[in-house]
């Protein structure tokens, strides 16, 4: 999934985000649950995060996937089109499954996203109070195996609001 992010001058948008923007503009839910990101110079080990994820307590299994880039970067650094996404979905046995999604950011960088997400409905506060906690013990372990930080600086938001951490 792509989001739209501004940053001083830069601007990035995506067409999925630019779909997202007119479903949400005529009408249609927006989109809830948890999102978190951060942008840093580490470069993605695809075996150490799916290791690292696979050692979390609350994850039952990972799967994977590498997509391209579709988007167009309309200004400034952000992703370029044609290069790889990444994104790694772990299931914590509940209705809804997180996923760290890792795409190169310009030169250098990569965001390193951690989301749940639903486009139809809210995800019941059951389910996020369940997945919160694992997605950050995740972001940590993921720190602590491949020596990616994502533990400071990293803010959630549930439904657009600070999670309450």
């Amino acid at each position: 999934m792509h989001q739209s992010y501004t940053s001083g001058n830069r601007r990035y948008l995506g067409l999925p985000a630019m779909a997202i923007i007119i479903v949400t503009l005529t009408g249609c839910d927006p989109v809830y649950g948890i999102r978190a990101r951060k942008i840093i110079t580490q470069p993605p080990d695809d075996s150490c995060i799916l290791a690292a994820l696979k050692q979390t307590h609350g994850v039952k299994g990972v799967q994977t996937q590498t997509l391209t880039n579709q988007g167009w970067l309309v200004a400034g650094d952000g992703p370029l089109h044609g290069t790889p996404i990444r994104y790694f979905t772990y299931d914590i046995g509940g209705q809804y499954s997180p996923t760290l999604m890792i795409e190169g950011h310009g030169t250098e960088q990569f965001e390193y996203s951690d989301i749940m997400l639903s486009m139809h409905q809210k995800i019941p506060q059951s389910q996020i109070d369940h997945a919160l906690p694992i997605m950050i013990e995740a972001e940590k372990q993921l720190s602590r195996s491949c020596g990616v930080d994502l533990v400071d600086g990293m803010k959630h938001f549930c439904d657009g609001s600070h999670c309450g951490l």
